[in-house]
């Protein structure tokens, strides 16, 4: 994270990355310059502007519309099974997933579309599960108006299966978390 102290480093150029992929095909034990590896470079650097694409958008704005004609409705929302896939910041391997996320209106609500969208934000950074899971919660948070004192919390669960042969496959991890309004 970028501070005072420690300003954010600059980002390198695409002929930079590209050079950057091209060094990791050498260090994998390839010839980059072979037919099949030639333009590798350039597409890695391509998926990763699609990939890592969230750096670019605010998940504020995708939010930044929300409705009040609700009619007294004050149930809880909950928009489930929300496909993810993100990258690992800690072995940038995929992490493919789900996440439901549940909040109760006051006043206000967004579409229920934007909830995947703010999903999608998130997942495009690089990511633990953990984290990404209360970003999400933060900005729902911070863009809702406040639920009084004594009303659920809202949840979210994002169970998600990270590729790094450290854990199973067949076993999803789930992070909930839950967050009272004050």
């Amino acid at each position: 994270m970028a501070s005072r102290r420690n300003p954010k480093p600059a980002r390198p150029t695409r002929d930079e990355a590209e050079a950057a992929v091209r060094t990791l095909i050498l260090w994998a034990g390839d010839d980059p310059d072979r037919e099949g590896l030639r333009d590798t470079p350039g597409r890695v650097v391509r998926a990763y502007e699609e990939f890592f694409a969230g750096y670019l958008q605010d998940p504020r704005e995708v939010l930044k519309k929300t409705f009040s004609e609700v009619g007294g409705y004050d149930e809880m929302i909950v928009m489930n099974d929300i496909r993810f896939e993100s990258h690992c910041e800690h072995h940038m391997v995929p992490i493919i997933g789900k996440v439901h996320i549940g909040y109760l209106p006051d006043k206000r609500v967004i579409g229920i579309s934007k909830l995947a969208r703010l999903v999608e934000v998130y997942a495009r950074r690089l990511q633990v599960q953990e984290k990404m899971t209360v970003q999400i919660a933060d900005t729902l948070q911070d863009i809702l108006p406040r639920i009084p004192r004594g009303h659920r919390p809202h949840r979210r669960r994002q169970p998600a299966q990270h590729l790094t042969g450290v854990r199973p496959r067949s076993d999803p991890a789930l992070t909930p978390v839950a967050i009272p309004r004050a």
